[in-house]
């Protein structure tokens, strides 16, 4: 179907929901295993089956330097971002 803007309605809200979710579940701690079971969540939309929950590990090289450093000025200290 040849279509300019094509309906990604139900993908986006399918993200949403489960960041929404995951959201409120790190929030009133509601779950049965530990947040940290909960670490990465990968969404395969062609084949739910192959959909996987990942536990937490080691943090991300790349960002690990800014783990912890909380709000500032300018936005991730980066000073093109500031406002």
């Amino acid at each position: 179907m040849n279509v300019d803007r094509p309906a990604v309605i139900s993908v986006n809200m399918e993200a949403a929901a489960a960041g929404m979710n995951e959201f409120l579940a790190r929030l009133h701690d509601y779950r049965f295993k530990l947040n940290r079971a909960f670490a990465v969540r990968r969404i395969c939309l062609s084949d739910p089956d192959t959909s996987e929950i990942e536990p937490d590990g080691d943090s991300c090289s790349d960002m690990r330097r800014l783990v912890g450093t909380g709000d500032q000025q300018p936005f991730l200290g980066m000073m093109i971002l500031g406002g």
